[in-house]
């Protein structure tokens, strides 16, 4: 009887570990859920991505794409966003319930500005009416130095460069109020490259 019970529990225990190795949760080691941000680490081309105006190159890639871009720093891909135009836009719409989310991304930026936003609305990005305030809206340098160089302009938040190459880590914290669709877009002035990568949109629990 003894080895009947012992041969059961040991039973029990693989079961239970099977399962917990077969259910991964997509939650981080914060609390923060992951959302349905497609392809945010660009490893899988530019699925899921879409490019607004003209005269925009938008690729993936692995490496430099100019010789004066030598301090980029890529791990495995990202995607390359070349802007011509001063009105192309790089969005992703996605449907996000209520609640307070992080949108996070690496950029390392060759160009006089860059502008980014959150959006309710394909055809308002862009447009202050449709923009979704920050809670909170944040750039960190590669020396945790977080820029001053950030501000919220009328239509989006709008990184101001003096002509120089800057490379940051960006979080737009905001909430909402109810189910909406998301549409988070970045722009480059004309003539701006950037490198993007390590985009996530992550919910956190217990504060909707």
């Amino acid at each position: 009887m003894f080895k009947t019970a012992t041969s059961f529990i040991l039973s029990t225990a693989i079961l239970l570990a099977t399962v917990a190795a077969t259910f991964v949760f997509p939650v981080n080691a914060d609390g923060a859920e992951n959302t349905s941000l497609v392809n945010g680490n660009f490893e899988d081309g530019t699925t899921g991505w879409n490019v607004t105006g003209t005269g925009a190159t938008f690729k993936t890639v692995s490496g430099v794409q100019n010789e004066n871009h030598k301090d980029v720093k890529i791990t495995g891909k990202a995607g390359y966003f070349e802007t011509k135009d001063i009105n192309t836009w790089l969005y992703q719409g996605v449907k996000l319930s209520a609640g307070k989310y992080t949108w996070d991304f690496r950029i390392d930026l060759y160009g006089t500005h860059n502008m980014v936003g959150a959006y309710t609305s394909l055809d308002g990005i862009g447009k202050g009416s449709n923009l979704i305030v920050a809670d909170e809206f944040k750039a960190t340098n590669d020396s945790g130095v977080v820029s001053s160089a950030f501000k919220k302009d009328t239509n989006d938040y709008r990184i101001s460069l003096d002509q120089g190459n800057s490379h940051y880590t960006v979080s737009y914290t905001f909430t909402l109020s109810e189910t909406t669709d998301v549409y988070f877009a970045i722009r480059g002035n004309g003539g701006a490259c950037q490198y993007i990568d390590n985009m996530s949109v992550l919910k956190a629990y217990g504060k909707e």
